[in-house]
């Protein structure tokens, strides 16, 4: 058990959809930080990412993606 929230949980990118969203290993990982800061485990969410090789055409960056799934989760 966790005595005392985290002041922070880092969310390293995976690669995104060309039209911006997560992928599914994204998804798992922004969904148990999620639910960190939902059972206020964390205080904030630091989300990392650019642009990959893969995924250097999509109109946003990891970051902005990963920021935008957990707005609307």
């Amino acid at each position: 058990m966790i005595d005392k929230p985290f002041d922070t949980v880092v969310i390293h990118s995976w690669i995104i959809n060309l039209d911006g969203s997560l992928q599914e290993e994204g998804i798992l990982r922004e969904s148990k930080a999620i639910e960190f800061y939902k059972n206020n485990l964390t205080k904030t969410l630091t989300f990392t990412g650019c642009h990959d090789t893969t995924d250097w055409k999509a109109p946003i960056t990891h970051a902005e993606a990963m920021k935008r799934y957990a707005i609307v989760n």
